[in-house]
């Protein structure tokens, strides 16, 4: 019988940079000497032409499960002091996502993933891109072009 090795679903991790709300893609915050140098951080995932990566591919930790906001004033908190939940990737889960701005039109049961634009934030998967080609989720939800805000996305 084979061993469980992170069946949490949330876990806290510090935010390395600001986050208006819940719903980015996350990935650890790796320094100048790449996935030997991680600081123990999360910062939104970026598109892998300009992120740390194997195969490829950034290495997610999650989705964010709220803003570095301060809850009662609403103003920006330091971005080294502050805990965030990260949802794991796990197939079956449901989880709001937060759309890129500059999105593609969002039908349902479209697979969706990294937007290549917005750092953190999905998009529709374009199926002529042969650079990146991974689905992450599926829509739930329909949303217009450019139209943003956020989905409800099932995680594959």
């Amino acid at each position: 019988m084979g061993a469980i090795v992170n069946d949490k679903i949330t876990r806290t991790f510090t935010a390395g940079e600001e986050f208006d709300e819940a719903g980015y893609l996350v990935m650890p915050n790796i320094g100048e000497a790449g996935l030997d140098d991680i600081k123990g951080e999360v910062v939104m995932a970026e598109y892998p032409e300009t992120a740390e990566s194997i195969d490829g591919f950034p290495v997610l930790l999650g989705v964010n499960d709220m803003s570095t906001k301060d809850a009662i004033s609403t103003s920006r908190e330091t971005q080294d002091d502050v805990a965030m939940g990260v949802t794991a990737l796990k197939t079956g889960l449901l989880i709001r996502a937060k759309l890129a701005d500059d999105n593609g039109e969002v039908s349902l049961y479209d697979e969706m993933t990294l937007s290549t634009t917005k750092k953190g934030e999905w998009d529709t998967l374009d199926e002529g891109d042969t650079t990146y080609s991974e689905a992450l989720g599926i829509a739930l939800e329909t949303a217009d072009a450019n139209a943003g805000g956020t989905i409800l996305v099932l995680i594959v």
